[in-house]
This record gives structure tokens, C-alpha cells and sequence, in this order.
């Protein structure tokens, strides 16, 4: 485990939980895989984000969705925009944001 010493937890959430969410969680693991780091990547529709975040707690919100800011996430979760994972543009980009967000111990 490269970043931090313990596994990190990332949330992925989009309207419905099925094709969008899906993709990027699988993306994000690739991504871990790929670093050599663990981690836990569970997925989420948005309006059951809340709960999630109270009983999953995890290091990393992100959503394939580009509304996000109503969605009581508490201060200090860091939250990306996963749209880059769908239209194959800025992927890089947010690869390193969100690797970054992981490197911060929490």
C-alpha cells in the first residue's frame, strides 16, 4: 500500500446505480490495481449517498453526475466528478485528482 497504510474506501454514485456508477467503479479499480494500492469501492445511487457516506465513510466521493453539491456530504470529503471516465476526455487528469484525494490521510 503506497499511499497511506491502510485501504482506502471510495464511493461512486450516479442517478440510478447501474451502467455510469459501474463503469467508473471499475475504473477506479483498474486504477488501484494498476498503483499497487488497496482499496474498497462500493457504488451508490445519489439519493441514497447519505446513508452511504454515514455507514460506508469513505476517503472519496465520486459521482458520474454533475449535480453534487445538495447532497449533504460532509465538510472535508473530497468530491470529483467522474464524467472524464465517460466521455474518455481528461481521464488523466482525473486520475491524479483522485489519487491525490486518496493520498491524504483521513
Amino acid at each position: 500500500m503506497a499511499i497511506g497504510e491502510r485501504k482506502k474506501r471510495i464511493l461512486v454514485a450516479c442517478h440510478s446505480a447501474a451502467a455510469t456508477s459501474t463503469y467508473a467503479a471499475e475504473k477506479i479499480r483498474e486504477l488501484l490495481d494498476k498503483q499497487g494500492l488497496e482499496g474498497e469501492v462500493q457504488i451508490s445511487t445519489l439519493s441514497e449517498l447519505p446513508g452511504w457516506i454515514e455507514s460506508f465513510k469513505p476517503d472519496l466521493v465520486l459521482t458520474t453526475s454533475q449535480v453534487y453539491e445538495n447532497l449533504n456530504i460532509p465538510k472535508g470529503t473530497p468530491v470529483v466528478s467522474g464524467l472524464a471516465y465517460l466521455t474518455g476526455l481528461g481521464v488523466d487528469d482525473l486520475e491524479a485528482r483522485i489519487l491525490e484525494a486518496l493520498s491524504h490521510e483521513g
